[in-house]
Order: structure tokens, then sequence, then C-alpha cells
């Protein structure tokens, strides 16, 4: 019974490498400690990232449709891998921002936010 269970336990550590488990709790520090520098630092760098992170549900809901797009217009044009991947990159992130506006006008209660009701 207890050969099992440590063999269960040394399992589980396998599947989270103690390695990858490093690398994503340095790169979430490295991302927390780049935007604080960036609101201190650059105000205008800064306000583009508050921007960002107040619209990130609506990039993250429309940017699936827009890759998909960007797959069946834009590969068959481009042959490059690392050029298509960087043309569906601006695309769909150009997409994503012409679509924040209109979607926080005229649909605000996908983004999250309270609809404003207006008079008749």
């Amino acid at each position: 019974m207890r050969i099992d269970a440590l063999k269960h336990d040394q399992e589980i550590l396998n599947y989270f490498e103690i390695g990858m488990v490093l690398a994503c709790f340095s790169a979430i520090i490295g991302v927390a400690s780049f935007s604080v520098f960036c609101l201190k630092r650059m105000p205008k760098l800064g306000n583009a990232l508050v921007y960002i992170g107040r619209n990130t549900l609506i990039i993250m809901s429309v940017q699936g449709i827009f890759i998909s797009l960007a797959d069946y217009f834009l590969r068959p044009w481009i042959p490059s891998f690392t050029i298509g991947k960087f043309a569906q990159f601006i695309f769909v992130f150009s997409c994503s921002f012409i679509m924040i506006p209109l979607i926080n006008k005229y649909i605000p209660v996908l983004a999250g936010k309270r609809m404003k009701y207006r008079s008749l």
C-alpha cells in the first residue's frame, strides 16, 4: 500500500516539473514588475497597458474569430511560417482594437459593463 502511494506521488511530481513551475512563476513576476515599471516611469505606455487590461475580456473573446479569419485569408498568400504568424498577430490585434469601442458602445453587457439606459 505504501509503495503504491509513493509511486503515485512520484507520478504527480513528474507531471508538474519544477522547472516549468519556476518558469511560469518567473514569467508572472516579470510581467507584473514590467507593468508596474511602465505605470511609474512611462505614463503613455502605462495608459496603453491599463486600456488593454480594462478590455481584456473583449480581446480574448473576439481573437478566436479573427485568428480563424486570418488563417483562412492570409495563410494562402504568405508562404513563410514566421512572417505568416507575425501578419496574423498584427491582423488579430488590429481587428480586436477596432472591436473594443464598438462593443463598449453598443453591447457593453458582453464586456462585463453595465448597460446605460436611455429614456425614450
